[in-house]
C-alpha cells in the first residue's frame, strides 16, 4: 500500500484518539477524513470502535461518486466529506463530532458571529464567523447541500455547526483541523453560558473539555433491573423492541443526576418535551417525558415502550437500556439534550428535530445502526 495513504490513515485514527481524550467525541460518534488527492480521501468506517481501528479500517473513498474501496463501508457521511473536499481545495482534514456547546448552539439556526470581539486568536484560526447549515437527515443529499451552503456564506470559515446535529472543521491538515475543533468547542461554551445566564447549572466544570469524565468519577453506575421488573414491563408484554426493554436481554438502568439532567428536570413541567438534538430523537426517543416519579419506580419510568429515558421532575432521570456502555451512552445524550433544552427556557428562539425526521432517525438506530455499535463495542456478545 502506499506509504503516503497509509500515513493518512494512521493520522485518522490518531484524531478519533484524541478526539475521545478531549471529549469532543464518545463511543463510535462522528468521524474523520483525510485527502489523498484530487480524486480520493481515507475516512473512517461505520459504527466501528476508534480504540480498535487499524489502517487497513480506514476506508478509501472516490470523491465524484463515493465508490470505495474493500468490504468495509465507509461512514455514512461520507457524502459531506467529499462535498467540502470538492467546494475548499485547500481542505486536506475534516473532523466531524457531536460536541457538546458546540452543538447546543446548532439548535437555535444562527451562526457563532463577531467571534474577534470575543477572541481575536480564535477569530484568526475559524474566521469571524463560524454559519450554521440547515437541518438534513444523517447521510441525506440535503445535508451535504446545507454544509456546502453554509460554508459558502463564510468565506474561508473553517467549521460550520450543523443545526440539530454537531459540527463539522476542515483545514489543511489534521493539527489545524483538531484545533478548530477544541477552538470552536471553547468559545461556543462562551458564547452558550452567556445565552442562558443564571440559569446555567452549579456543578459543571470550567473546562469544556472531557466534562462528562468528570461527571462519571461522581455519580452511580448503572445497574441491572432485577429479572421479576422486567419481566412486568409493558415493552416486553407488547413486543414492542424500539425501547430500553427488550426480549430475552437484561436491563441496566441509572438514576441519572448530572448537572443539566438535573436542572432541566427542576424547571420542566410534566408532559413531553422534544428532542432538539437527533441524537436524542435516536437514541432516546422521539419525544422525552416528564413525569412525577421516584427513581425506584422504574416500572413506572422504564416501562414505556418507546423510550430509553425520562426525566423525573425535580430528581434528574432515568436511562435504561439492555447493556451498561449502552446505559452511558443514554446519559451522555441525555445530558446534552438537556443543555440544548435549557436554550429554550431561557428564552432563546430554538428549532426541535422536527417530529418525522425524529421518527427516522429513531426508526434507523434501533433497527439498524445500535446493533453495528453493540457488535463493535462489546465483540464477545
Amino acid at each position: 500500500m502506499d506509504q503516503n495513504i497509509t500515513r493518512l490513515q494512521q493520522q485518522v485514527i490518531a484524531a478519533g484518539l484524541a478526539l475521545q481524550r478531549t471529549g469532543l467525541i464518545a463511543r463510535t460518534w462522528g468521524n474523520i477524513s483525510a485527502r489523498i488527492s484530487e480524486t480520493q480521501f481515507v475516512v473512517t468506517p461505520s459504527g466501528r470502535a476508534y480504540g480498535t481501528l487499524t489502517p487497513k479500517d480506514i476506508v478509501t473513498v472516490n470523491i465524484a461518486d463515493l465508490s470505495y474501496e474493500g468490504q468495509i463501508r465507509p461512514s455514512s457521511e461520507s457524502g459531506m466529506h467529499a462535498a467540502i473536499y470538492r467546494e475548499r481545495p485547500d481542505v486536506s482534514f475534516i473532523i466531524h463530532t457531536h460536541q457538546n456547546y458546540a452543538s447546543a448552539l446548532s439548535v437555535t439556526g444562527e451562526p457563532i458571529a463577531d467571534i474577534r470581539k470575543m477572541d481575536a486568536d480564535v477569530s484568526e484560526r475559524l474566521g469571524d464567523i463560524v454559519p450554521c447549515a440547515e437541518y438534513g437527515l444523517n447521510g441525506s443529499e440535503q445535508l451535504n447541500h446545507a454544509v456546502t451552503s453554509a460554508l459558502r456564506s463564510a468565506d474561508g470559515c473553517h467549521a460550520v455547526l450543523m443545526r440539530n446535529h454537531g459540527i463539522v472543521t476542515f483545514d489543511t491538515d489534521y493539527d489545524h483541523a483538531f484545533a478548530d475543533a477544541l477552538a470552536l468547542e471553547n468559545i461556543a461554551a462562551r458564547r452558550y453560558r452567556q445565552l442562558v445566564g443564571d440559569m446555567f447549572p452549579e456543578g459543571v466544570p470550567q473546562e469544556t473539555m472531557n466534562m462528562f469524565e468528570h461527571y462519571q468519577a461522581s455519580y452511580e453506575e448503572p445497574h441491572l433491573v432485577p429479572q421479576a421488573i422486567t419481566q412486568s414491563l409493558p415493552a416486553l408484554q407488547s413486543g414492542d423492541s424500539t425501547g430500553a426493554a427488550t426480549v430475552g436481554k437484561p436491563l441496566y438502568a441509572v438514576h441519572a443526576q448530572w448537572p443539566f439532567t438535573l436542572q432541566l428536570s427542576r424547571i420542566a413541567g410534566e408532559g413531553e418535551l422534544p428532542p432538539y438534538l437527533d441524537d436524542c430523537a435516536s437514541d432516546i426517543g422521539v419525544t422525552l417525558r416528564v413525569l412525577k416519579a421516584n427513581p425506584s419506580q422504574i416500572e413506572t419510568a422504564v416501562g414505556l415502550a418507546d423510550r430509553n429515558a425520562v426525566i423525573l421532575q425535580g430528581r434528574g432521570a432515568l436511562c435504561a437500556a439492555d447493556s451498561p456502555s449502552d446505559v452511558e451512552a443514554v446519559r451522555i445524550v441525555l445530558e446534552k439534550n438537556c443543555m440544548t433544552a435549557l436554550l429554550f427556557y431561557a428564552g432563546i428562539p430554538v428549532t426541535p428535530v422536527h417530529p418525522d425526521n425524529a421518527e427516522i432517525d429513531r426508526e434507523n438506530y434501533v433497527r439498524h445502526y445500535a446493533h453495528l455499535i453493540d457488535t463493535n463495542l462489546n465483540p464477545a456478545s
